[in-house]
């Protein structure tokens, strides 16, 4: 497990080397309703990324919600893991005031998913 260091800031866009991989992920604050989780609405903002390793795609504007895999149902793509918000404080959904601090984001590594 490996913790990936995020800032407190709206949108941030990072490089790093995970289980060996290189990988690029953008988090940022999103506005809106999300058809596959009506918990949201369209007051809350919640937290999505982008991600893509070694340049090959792998989400866009995934929802970020705490103890949920974030690619959990493509494997298929070959990235080796998985990442997952935790909050240290609670179990509120990460806002982007406490990245790095309240809400953790994590790299779980294969052995990490059994």
């Amino acid at each position: 497990m490996q913790v990936i260091p995020l800032s407190a800031v709206a949108s941030q866009t990072l490089q790093f080397v995970a289980g060996g991989q290189n990988c690029q992920m953008s988090v940022y604050t999103n506005d809106g309703f999300d058809y596959n989780d009506p918990s949201l609405s369209t007051e809350q903002k919640y937290i999505a990324i982008d991600f893509a390793y070694n340049g090959i795609p792998v989400t866009n504007t995934q929802n970020c919600l705490i103890l949920t895999r974030l690619l959990k149902n493509r494997q298929y793509l070959g990235f080796v893991g998985d990442f997952m918000f935790v909050d240290t404080q609670g179990s509120d959904e990460p806002q982007y005031a406490g990245l790095g601090t309240r809400w953790l984001l994590l790299y779980l590594e294969a052995s990490d998913l059994t």
